[in-house]
């Protein structure tokens, strides 16, 4: 029912990765990958052992690239170059719901499991849980209407989660699903070609055995189960698996006693590549534990979220190694307005009007940079973006000492596009404790004076040109304001209810409309019935669009549901659809393009400023 929907949809708290961990045992490490790649030098390894659907403890922000891999910006092989390989970082929008930020296209970067989790071919052991970002609570740094110093210097996007997707063993890597796109082609013939989907189709055939066996095991002598796994394996298997059979099959052990020894394993991938786990003298050798802070409310009022430690630390510790992510040109990140141009075969192409700037891009502030530089660092690591300004700061931003992910100081001698065209995560940073940090402490570095200087500036503009003054409402103070009661319909928005800059979008599947119902409005619209999401697992900014509210009614559950116009675009096309059913709880409200706080037109924006006497004079 639509009130066990509403039930479901609450948002996991962002101090999720907080709890204690089991038994004080890190259980998150950053090490040189097991995959033998330069573009996947580093991973996270999972230090306990994580069932399907357990949350991995890097609950991170998500940095909006909003309009930013457009013509204009790769206007010379070197721009192209380097833009090709920071979208290679990102996810698309359908990650985030980040995808009204702009007019053209919003790319979000995560840190954490998103940068450094790395693609596999033949494996994948987590998955985003969007719904955690999707349906999230209001945040209470800000109240709505009021300015506030965070407002346009923060990111929007928060609570960025992933979970298990399969039993995932310590040691054992992490490595997200990175969608049908990086995959194999799944109709090739060739059987001897296996992939992570055939692994994960054999252990599902795996489980339904086992579970067989566990029925009726009492019941069966010894040559029975053999006789019956033959009979599993080449009859059902054999006519129901497809091109695939005799793949999945090979996955699979002839001899039943090793069935449950395979999912002991992990699944059938590891208990064939049992060397992929690494023991755990292997992560103190060579990783970093970096499950020694959690993100919450700032002690800084303006500072939005802070990071805190997890457990005492000591100084001189290593709180994260920290690979980044190269950017060798910063005025890049200026933004301005879209305009379409043919371009010189005459194609629709989206460029830049230098004569309209839009302000910066907000990664600029979570990126490491230097005031007579033009490279750029995004930090990699989970959770360090979390970390604060503070003058007496508890520690400090340098250089990697660590003896398997150091810093390449090679790189030094070297110009920026030099360094920018190796295109690897060769520029290495920790975060060390200068001092004693407890349990709960939040931890600070300094910014610099540059930052400190550029922040004092903005201050004082905000209070000349912001303080007292009313805010526009934003699609998050709406939300709140309309969780428990009807939202107008599009007719009814003219009264103000529904405030300039927020408009209303609809999470919708859909299903054809019932034999004998029209499938077409008089006008020629297709028609259709709302089909899901109906569970929270389910919600995907994959299927948010674009809505107006047609009509309302109650639904006879203490809820409402809609009919609704959505509009979606692909490829340039608009498409339009009358869709109903849709419930309550399948409606929300987003900022319109460019009119989120990120995009205020004097928004504070300095990258933190790594220190004069260790920054290179090549850069």
């Amino acid at each position: 029912s639509l009130a066990v929907i509403s039930l479901i949809a609450v948002t996991p708290p962002l101090t999720a990765s907080a709890e204690e961990d089991d038994e004080g045992q890190c259980r998150l490490w950053l090490g040189p990958s097991s995959l033998a790649a330069k573009s996947m030098k580093y991973g996270l390894f999972a230090g306990v052992d994580f069932k399907v659907g357990d949350i991995i403890p890097s609950v991170e922000l998500g940095i909006p690239f909003v309009d930013f891999f457009v013509e204009s910006n790769k206007n010379s092989e070197y721009n192209k170059g380097m833009l090709d390989y920071l979208e290679n970082q990102m996810w698309t929008a359908d990650f985030a719901a980040s995808k009204f930020e702009g007019n053209v296209s919003t790319s979000p970067y995560f840190p954490g499991v998103g940068a450094l989790g790395n693609y596999h071919a033949l494996v994948s052991n987590v998955d985003w849980q969007l719904a955690s970002t999707l349906l999230r609570e209001r945040e209470d740094i800000t109240e709505p209407g009021v300015p506030h110093l965070s407002r346009g210097a923060i990111t929007s996007i928060y609570n960025v989660t992933m979970k298990a997707t399969q039993p995932i063993p310590a040691g054992m890597e992490l490595f997200p699903n990175f969608g049908d796109m990086w995959d194999k082609d799944e109709a090739t013939p060739f059987q001897d070609k296996i992939d992570r989907k055939d692994f994960a189709e054999a252990d599902q055939v795996l489980d339904r055995i086992i579970d067989f066996y566990d029925r009726f095991e009492a019941e069966m002598s010894d040559k029975l189960k053999e006789d019956m796994l033959d009979f599993m394996l080449d009859k059902i298997l054999g006519s129901a698996g497809g091109k695939r059979a005799a793949t999945i099959k090979s996955l699979i052990p002839e001899n039943y006693k090793k069935l449950k020894a395979v999912k002991e394993a992990g699944g059938t991938y590891l208990y064939r590549n049992k060397n992929v786990l690494k023991k755990e003298k292997w992560l103190k050798k060579n990783a970093v534990c970096v499950d020694v802070m959690y993100p919450a409310k700032s002690t800084i009022p303006e500072a939005g979220y802070g990071a805190f430690a997890s457990k005492d630390i000591a100084a001189g510790e290593t709180i994260s190694v920290i690979p980044t992510v190269l950017f060798g040109k910063k005025k890049l990140m200026n933004m301005y307005d879209i305009v379409v141009t043919p371009d010189e075969q005459g194609k629709p192409t989206n460029v830049y009007d230098k004569t309209r700037p839009r302000g910066q891009q907000i990664a600029i502030n979570y990126a490491y940079g230097h005031p007579e530089s033009s490279f750029l660092f995004l930090p990699m690591s989970p959770l360090v973006n979390f970390i604060n300004h503070k003058s007496e700061a508890n520690a400090k931003l340098q250089w990697s000492q660590h003896d398997t992910m150091y810093h390449d100081q090679a790189t030094w001698d070297h110009t920026v596009e030099e360094v920018q065209n190796f295109k690897s995560n060769m520029v290495v940073f920790q975060i060390e404790a200068t001092e004693d940090i407890k349990k709960g402490d939040e931890i600070f570095i300094d910014y610099g004076d540059e930052w400190v200087e550029a922040w004092s500036e903005y201050e004082s503009m905000w209070e000349s040109n912001y303080k007292g003054k009313p805010w526009p409402l934003k699609a998050e103070d709406v939300k709140v304001a309309f969780k428990d009661k009807p939202y107008p319909l599009t007719r009814e928005s003219s009264s103000g209810v529904i405030p300039t800059g927020v408009e209303t979008a609809c999470y919708v599947k859909t299903k054809e409309v019932p034999d004998g119902a029209p499938s077409m409005t008089e006008d020629g619209t297709e028609k259709y019935v709302w089909n899901g999401p109906n569970e929270y697992k389910e919600y995907s900014a994959a299927y948010l669009t674009a809505c107006e509210l047609l009509e309302k009614s109650d639904d006879g559950e203490g809820s409402y549901v809609y009919t609704v116009l959505t509009k979606t675009v692909s490829k340039g096309k608009m498409y339009v659809a009358k869709v109903s059913g849709v419930p309550h709880v399948a409606v929300t409200v987003v900022d319109a393009p460019y009119a989120g706080d990120i995009h205020m037109k004097d928004a504070f924006r300095h990258p933190i400023v790594i220190p004069d006497d260790i920054f290179p004079q090549a850069w």
